[in-house]
């Protein structure tokens, strides 16, 4: 357990922004890709949220992916692809170098999207996620789609978890387009 971090309080904290129009909204599909450090915290957030289900956690060590999947009680993975398409929210947190691949792929198949920092290692590649969230938010179809979001380590990765996690319901009640948020703070 983080120090400092109490489930019950975050719980009810989060479970009551749940509670207004939501008598019919699913739990939040959610992953982990990458499970170092960090990784393993994000998972064990997803875990704790009421509205959320973890359905997958992804490492390319098949021994880290095993052993925090049986911490937080989800599948593992030992590769990203297996989830897309099957996931409504992930997050990020592997290497710079692979983070734009990944989740231009999640954006593409649809899924919200939280990277940890630094979002990528060009300029480029960090405007080209910004045009893949607003392509798959436009062509959403009724649904919302494509949020692109950069992990701000200032606000801890509990917080990180729950505004995400409580982004992505708000929009997916209320069928608008998600915006896009980068924090670019170091």
């Amino acid at each position: 357990m983080v120090a400092g971090f109490r489930p019950t309080s975050r719980r009810r904290l989060v479970s009551a922004t749940f509670r207004h129009n939501s008598r019919h909204m699913e739990k939040i599909r959610a992953a982990v890709v990458g499970l170092g450090y960090l990784g393993r915290f994000h998972a064990q957030k997803y875990a704790l949220l009421a509205d959320c289900s973890l359905v997958g956690v992804v490492d390319s060590e098949a021994q880290v992916a095993t052993r925090v999947a049986a911490e937080v009680q989800a599948p593992a993975y030992g590769d990203f692809r297996a989830l897309l398409g099957k996931v409504d929210a992930v997050s990020i947190v592997t290497p710079t170098p692979s983070h734009y691949d990944i989740a231009r792929a999640f954006l593409e198949s649809g899924a919200h999207v939280l990277v940890e920092k630094p979002i990528t290692e060009t300029t480029e590649q960090a405007e080209g996620l910004i045009v893949a969230a607003a392509a798959a938010a436009a062509g959403a179809a009724g649904r919302a789609s494509g949020a692109l979001q950069s992990s701000h380590p200032g606000r801890g990765i509990a917080a990180d978890a729950a505004a995400f996690s409580s982004s992505v319901t708000g929009w997916r009640r209320f069928g608008s387009a998600a915006p896009m948020s980068m924090s670019c703070s170091t």
